[in-house]
């Protein structure tokens, strides 16, 4: 029973023991799986923070690789800011903006405050000056305005370069290495500094021209206003130029006068002399360049004179009357004549102060040509010019001043009349139209004094203005015409061989150019008469709209003024054709003995460059396409091939002929039966004058179709003279030739090289003839020298008993009739 228990409790106690470890294994298993997710999570945690950390230090070695660019960068920015800073701190140029502001600004308010008296007594010249001297500060104040516009400009390219470098945010990124962020700070921080300074000029200089364009722009408007102004003022009095502008001259006594003669005399004087000068300063190059035209004038002219003079040809200044002398004085009267027309819209005092200077220039010119009582009474036409012309800038209408007006209207009429009938005594003392100019100018001025009379007295004033300026400038411009055709001869003998032109080429010359001078004066006088009579501004602008108006001609509009442009150029181009074959070819080779001339080709040459720019420009001045063009050379070509064969190939022949050169003018040629000195080289046709004083004209066709034959092409003008002469069978040869060759050698016109050749030439039927052979230098005396050569062999031969045979024949009679023999037996007995 014992044993039983001892051994269930045995066998409890390893039950329990096995329990026991059973549960301690599954404990244990149940400890390994936790503690390898614990190991596990461990793991993990550290391959993140090692691949953050690898993360990391590829972006550091990014940034650190970048930094390159970021310096690169910088010193681009830096050379910017350098730029930038050097330009703000040098400052803009605009002192002298500054200093001309304010008297623009003073100048437009005393005109702003002048306006009612403007309005109250204002006349076309007052006007047209104040209109002058307003168009004149505008153009001041545009020209500002582009000057601050092209600061500004300046200063929005730094203003936006610096804007652009404050919203890069590429500077804010610092490199991740210590050094590298230390160097890069150092750079970057006086960059900055920089940058700030740039910012507070620029602020500065931004304010600056912003206030001054602010002045400008004022002025500008201001300007512009009182311009408008003045402008309807002007429209209106040339719409009521023909009205009643004051009471009819018997009532005017009782009329109200603000101011009296001599006030308004100050007050014109002094507003036109500060309307003169302010003009003057702004176009000084204008007045300078006119200076130096007739400053080229006048030693172009001293120098040719001087060399004709050294030159001893006799007569030399036959043609010459102005250029004569005193070259200075020609000289400015093509200054003072010319130059208002070349001022671009310039006051009506100083045209009326250049005019007075060419009045007294063209007087001092022609003072000796005149007879005395001539001379007097031209003293009194200077005189009505400086009345008239002081009289026509009055500000307003006094009665004193309608009183000496009409005063001087009688006695300018009464002086026309006797200076018109002294020009009529003898026509020749005096230039064309001299007459004519005279009477208008009495017309002129009774006109003026009824319209003085009848209340109109603006139009008195310019209508007696415009009589005297008439009569000066017509006879000033006719005087340059004259002065610019002496100047061109003058030019062409100085430099041409530096002989003297015939007085009738000099004359025919003038012939050519004196018709289309006489257009130019004719316009020029048109145009100053016009602008005196107040009347050119309407007349150019209701001109120029009717010539810019498109005309349409079915599919094809086209406008007058590109017609007169494109026959303009045409024309002007036809006239420096003209001028170039005149200085090239000034010489008459119809004489004998005239000198040769060897610029035919390039008279040709120049002509057709000169023709082919004309058309080119015409055509490109009008706006006509080259397509069109072309379309005109297409309808040219079927022309060609229908009808122009023969005139293409003079005008290509004539192209040949220059490049070929076989023959200049001044060549003496033989073409056919005609012999003859070549003229003139054309396009179509060349001239060709013979000896017994023919002009020959012969296509150009026939110059390289036919045998041309030049003698005096290669051999500068040599001629070969040939002479046979017989003398009688039995004759000493060898003394027959020593006696020519002694009667050649002393001729001078014989040149020695060549030498002369005398041969035996033949054995003729009743003499030995002898062949003679020289040259002379000049072809034209040939024929002469051929002569006296002829001459001194036959009285040579006289002298020295040699003979020179008649031809004989000697007839030997075969058979005859016995009738006829006795016949003649009885002739003889008898």
């Amino acid at each position: 029973m014992i044993q039983k228990a001892w051994y269930g409790y045995l066998k409890g106690f390893l039950f329990g023991i096995i329990v026991f470890f059973s549960m301690a294994c599954e404990a244990q298993l149940l400890r390994k799986p936790a503690k390898a997710a614990k190991t596990q999570n461990i793991v993990s945690r550290d391959s993140t923070d090692s691949v953050k950390k690898v993360a990391e230090i590829n972006k550091k070695a990014r940034a650190d690789t970048s930094i390159s660019q970021l310096l690169a960068k910088l010193e681009q920015r830096v050379i910017h800011l350098n730029k930038d800073l050097g330009l703000l701190r040098r400052g803009f140029d605009t002192l002298e903006i500054s200093e001309e502001i304010p008297e623009i600004e003073d100048g437009l308010d005393r005109l702003q405050t002048n306006t009612g008296r403007i309005q109250s007594g204002a006349n076309l010249r007052n006007l047209n000056s104040i209109k002058v001297t307003l168009q004149q500060v505008q153009i001041r104040v545009r020209d500002a305005q582009e000057t601050l516009n092209k600061y500004n400009e300046a200063l929005i390219t730094i203003s936006e370069s610096q804007a652009g470098f404050a919203a890069d945010s590429s500077w804010s990124k610092l490199p991740g290495d210590s050094l590298l962020r230390l160097n890069y700070l150092t750079k970057l921080n006086p960059v900055i500094k920089k940058s700030k300074t740039n910012d507070s000029l620029l602020t500065g200089a931004i304010k600056s021209i912003g206030l001054l364009q602010t002045r400008i722009s004022s002025s500008y408007l201001k300007c512009a206003e009182l311009l408008d102004e003045v402008n309807v003022q002007i429209k209106n009095i040339q719409l009521n130029f023909s009205k009643r502008d004051a009471p009819v001259l018997w009532q005017a006594k009782n009329s109200n006068e603000v101011n009296s003669l001599e006030e308004n005399l100050r007050f014109g004087f002094k507003k036109n002399l500060s309307i003169c000068i302010y003009y003057l300063s702004v176009n000084i190059g204008s007045l300078f360049f006119a200076l130096f035209l007739g400053s080229v004038f006048f030693i172009l002219s001293q120098v040719s004179t001087q060399k004709l003079r050294k030159s001893g040809t006799a007569n030399w200044d036959l043609p010459l009357h102005f250029l004569k002398n005193k070259i200075g004085l020609p000289a400015l009267l093509g200054v003072f004549t010319l130059l208002p027309f070349s001022l671009r819209n310039p006051p009506a005092g100083l045209v009326e102060f250049f005019w007075f200077l060419m009045l007294i220039t063209v007087t001092i010119i022609r003072w000796k040509d005149w007879p005395v009582g001539f001379r007097l009474m031209w003293i009194g036409i200077i005189a009505f010019f400086i009345l008239f012309s002081i009289d026509s800038f009055l500000q307003e209408i006094t009665f004193i001043e309608r009183i000496l007006l009409a005063i001087s209207n009688l006695c300018a009429i009464t002086l026309g009349w006797y200076m018109y009938r002294e020009v009529r005594k003898d026509k020749s003392r005096y230039h064309k139209l001299m007459n004519e100019s005279l009477f208008i100018f009495i017309i002129v001025n009774i006109v003026a004094l009824l319209m003085n009379f009848a209340g109109r007295v603006n139009l008195a004033r310019v209508l007696s203005n415009s009589a005297v300026l008439g009569v000066a400038l017509l006879l000033a411009l006719q005087i340059l015409r004259e002065i610019l055709l002496e100047f061109l001869y003058l030019q062409v003998e100085a430099y041409q061989y530096f002989s003297l032109a015939r007085f009738s080429e000099f004359k025919k010359m003038k012939e050519k150019f004196r018709t289309t001078l006489g257009i130019i004066i004719t316009i020029l006088w048109a145009l100053a008469l016009a602008w005196s009579l107040n009347l050119y501004d309407p007349i150019a602008e209701a001109v120029g709209n009717f010539l810019v108006q498109r005309r349409p001609v079915g599919e094809f509009s086209f406008s007058f003024s590109t017609v007169l442009v494109f026959a303009g150029i045409i024309w002007l181009s036809i006239l420096a054709g003209r001028l170039v074959t005149f200085i090239f070819h000034g010489d008459d080779l119809n004489v004998v003995g005239s000198r040769k001339n060897k610029s035919g080709s390039l008279i040709l040459f120049g002509r057709l460059t000169i023709y082919t720019i004309g058309v080119l420009l015409a055509f490109a001045a009008t706006g006509i396409a080259m397509d069109k063009f072309a379309i005109v050379l297409g309808a040219l070509g079927v022309g060609i091939g229908f009808g122009l064969q023969n005139v293409v190939n003079n005008l290509v022949s004539g192209i040949i002929l220059a490049i070929e050169k076989p023959m200049e003018i001044g060549d003496v040629i033989e073409l056919g039966t005609q012999v003859g000195t070549v003229k003139q080289i054309g396009f179509r046709s060349s001239t060709i004058a013979t000896f017994d004083g023919s002009v020959i004209i012969v296509p150009n066709g026939d110059f390289t179709s036919q045998q041309l034959i030049n003698w005096t092409h290669s051999n500068n003008n040599y001629r070969r003279v040939e002479i046979i002469v017989g003398v009688q069978y039995g004759s000493n040869l060898e003394q027959v030739k020593k006696l020519i060759d002694t009667i050649i050698q002393q001729n001078q016109d014989v040149v020695k090289y060549p030498e002369p050749i005398i041969l035996v030439n033949e054995f003729a039927s009743s003499s030995v003839n002898i062949r003679i052979l020289f040259w002379t230098a000049d072809y034209d005396k040939w024929l002469s020298l051929k002569s006296k050569i002829n001459q001194a062999i036959y009285e040579s031969f006289a002298e020295n008993g040699i003979e020179i045979p008649v031809p004989q024949t000697d007839l030997h009679i075969k058979s005859i009739d016995p009738e006829v023999a006795k016949i003649l037996r009885g002739k003889n007995n008898e």
